[in-house]
């Protein structure tokens, strides 16, 4: 997600009141064209701690929070992970941060 560390559904926004700005931006996603709304945020996953990570909302399609079989509450992206070495291990399905 470049230029951004979180993105999430409606949802979210609304139960968390993150406050949206009343002009969006355009943008090209991998679907075509979108209008995605800048937003700041604290994040925590785990003991990892961003505050006022760069969100951006209104990426992802209609409905995609439930598409996988369980509620997603958002992606974590880059902006968040940059001053981490990140390490993903998928047998034991772990995500380590140092």
């Amino acid at each position: 997600m470049a230029g951004g560390g979180f993105s999430c559904p409606e949802y979210v926004v609304k139960e968390t009141k993150i406050e949206l700005p009343k002009e969006g931006f355009q943008g090209m996603g991998g679907g075509g064209p979108v209008t995605v709304y800048p937003f700041t945020v604290d994040l925590t996953l785990g003991r990892a701690r961003q505050e006022e990570v760069r969100g951006l909302f209104g990426g992802m399609p209609p409905g995609f929070e439930d598409r996988l079989g369980f509620r997603t509450g958002g992606i974590i992206s880059h902006g968040f992970f940059r001053p981490f070495a990140v390490t993903f291990d998928f047998r034991a399905m772990s995500l380590y941060l140092k």
